[in-house]
């Protein structure tokens, strides 16, 4: 009885798979395919960490132009808008009336956020080898990320009434007017450590060897689940390009699945597909009150139901097995993330209108990875422990509406 009800839990989770983090970021997940090391059949379990560090950040935005960071989804900021679309019997309604009469050309009340930014992950992933060919797997990664340098150039000019006015009363004191009115919003360098969500995965794996085949020697499958807790540091809605460690405390299901075939013993080739959907998520988010605000200038907080877009991961590569447990693989990346909608608790809030929001429309990342890998499976079958090293350097060459990061990072595992 109790060995059937293991069973049973095993493909409950088998049913649910990890859900990934969703910023526009491309930070690398604990199952991206050169972390999924295959397992051998001698052995009980094993220990790996990878680490990965950005080399330089930049900007992608939604045309799919290069920008700054800070520039992604709007290429500037309008501070005449961040005070419209409010109560006239608030504060900030009454505080608008000052520029009522006052224009906004494009270039009047409009600010030019920059800055720049440095992030990069760790991942101690157990793995334990069960029956059936299933692998559990278990990890907590954690993060670290720093928008720094963050600077604020006002665009207005000094030619008009309307000009003068703006530039004594708004934009010329920015951090004045955030203080009184903006519920903890600052436009400030910032730092950020902390973990991810704690995650478990469950693979079903095996080989297929082809003995009848000339040229095509081997066909490998992976089918993968998994479950994830909300541990990772949501994101802070204070703060300038907050990213979240995680699912921003959501939930979610996907299916994935992973096919590799070995020509000649020499050569793999690889293809590999998820698709995922959050759940909804109840907290504290900035909204806009006014069609023409934009995203790092909303003062307005309120509590909102969040519905997560669908999305969608591809891979291809291929790997070039040199010998001696050496090789060398190149690697396609394709992330997709459909558009975020809010749903809000609060009447006074318009949904048509905080949901033009730049950071909830869909975004998409591309990259291409380099890895070289050593397997002492070779030189060490019959070792008490099989070391596998790699290092491996990303670099994104296209997307729209996301932070796209050089990167370099170095894996080790060690199989007992």
């Amino acid at each position: 009885m109790k060995k059937n009800t293991n069973y049973f839990l095993l493909l409950v989770l088998l049913a649910i798979n990890i859900i990934k983090a969703v910023p526009p970021v491309n930070f690398f997940y604990p199952d991206d395919h050169p972390f999924r090391l295959q397992r051998q059949e001698d052995r009980d379990w094993q220990f790996s960490i990878y680490a990965e560090s950005g080399l330089n950040v930049t900007g992608k935005n939604c045309a799919g132009e290069e920008s700054n960071i800070l520039q992604i989804w709007n290429k500037t900021q309008d501070a005449l808008a961040m005070v419209r679309g409010f109560p006239l019997d608030s504060s900030i309604g009454q505080f608008s009336l000052l520029f009522n009469d006052i224009a906004d050309d494009g270039i009047r009340g409009h600010l030019k956020f920059c800055a720049n930014a440095s992030l990069g992950g760790i991942f101690p992933i157990f793995r334990f080898y069960l029956p059936k060919n299933l692998t559990l797997s278990l990890t907590t990664p954690f993060y670290w990320m720093r928008v720094k340098d963050v600077g604020v150039f006002d665009l207005t000019e000094s030619s008009t009434f309307g000009d003068l006015v703006v530039r004594e009363e708004l934009t010329g004191r920015l951090n004045s007017v955030l203080k009184e009115f903006g519920d903890g919003l600052t436009i400030s360098n910032w730092e950020r450590v902390g973990p991810g969500d704690f995650w478990l995965e469950v693979d079903w794996v095996k080989n297929f060897c082809q003995p009848r085949r000339e040229n095509l020697t081997n066909v490998f499958l992976n089918i993968r689940g998994g479950l994830t807790l909300p541990t990772g540091l949501a994101q802070d809605v204070n703060q300038v390009l907050s990213v979240p460690f995680g699912n921003d405390h959501a939930l979610g299901i996907v299916f994935g699945g992973e096919v590799q075939m070995t020509w000649w013993n020499r050569f793999v080739l690889g293809i590999d597909a998820e698709f995922w959907q959050l759940f909804g998520t109840s907290r504290y988010y900035r909204v806009k009150t006014d069609i023409s605000q934009t995203d790092f200038l909303l003062l307005a907080k309120t509590k909102a139901r969040k519905r997560w877009g669908f999305t969608q991961r591809y891979d291809i590569w291929g790997e070039f097995l040199l010998g001696c447990g050496f090789s060398f693989e190149i690697w396609y990346q394709h992330l997709k993330h459909n558009r975020d909608r809010y749903s809000f608790f609060d009447s006074n809030y318009i949904e048509s209108i905080a949901n033009t929001a730049g950071s909830l429309q869909e975004w998409s990342i591309h990259n291409i990875i380099f890895m070289a890998k050593y397997s002492g499976l070779c030189h060490c079958m019959d070792s008490a422990l099989i070391p596998q090293f790699g290092l491996f350097y990303r670099k994104p060459f296209n997307g729209y509406g996301a932070l796209l990061a050089d990167t370099l990072g170095v894996s080790m595992a060690f199989e007992f």
